[in-house]
């Protein structure tokens, strides 16, 4: 008779947790090309869009706090 045996884990994974660092390197993959785009064109186009995307990056910073406040409110209750 075969028997498995369980192989301990150093800690568990769970559903959420994926999902979190999925979307997480969603957000990041997002703001690099984000930002290797805004970096390219001509002088004036670049001069006009650093507070585009300095505006858009706030955006991302606020987008993650506000996930990791609701992945812990969530973990939490």
């Amino acid at each position: 008779m075969n028997r498995v045996v369980p192989v301990p884990l150093l800690f568990e994974v769970k559903e959420v947790e994926i999902a979190f660092i999925i979307v997480i390197l969603i957000m990041v993959a997002g703001l690099i090309g984000t930002l290797a785009l805004g970096g390219k064109g001509d002088e004036n186009y670049r001069s006009e869009t650093k507070g585009n995307v300095t505006r858009l990056t706030l955006m991302y910073v606020a987008l993650v706090v506000i996930l990791a406040v609701g992945l812990g409110l969530y973990i939490y209750w």
